[in-house]
């Protein structure tokens, strides 16, 4: 389905602030791997994408990196599809 150019428009946005927000971590690890998530995903999110891209950067680093690494589990609220999705991307 095609964008029209205002929703194009707010797509974009929302993928500078997730790079912006990925690229401004606390810890080395969250920037390597939000850094490698875009690298490899980027170009392809969605808005629902970037709305839950924004909602994950709102955790503490180190509490999702444990989530996504596996080192602790994650609160139920969190779709775990997501944090495999990133977990594709943790070195």
């Amino acid at each position: 389905m095609a964008l029209t150019p205002e929703q194009q428009s707010q797509l974009d946005g929302f993928k500078r602030k997730v790079q912006y927000l990925a690229q401004t971590r606390s810890i080395l690890e969250a920037d390597r791997l939000w850094n490698a998530f875009l690298a490899g995903e980027g170009d392809s999110l969605t808005l629902a994408d970037c709305q839950m891209c924004l909602a994950l950067l709102h955790y503490p680093d180190a509490d999702l990196y444990d989530w996504v690494s596996g080192l602790k589990p994650a609160p139920e609220a969190l779709d775990p599809s997501w944090l495999q999705r990133l977990a594709k991307y943790c070195t």
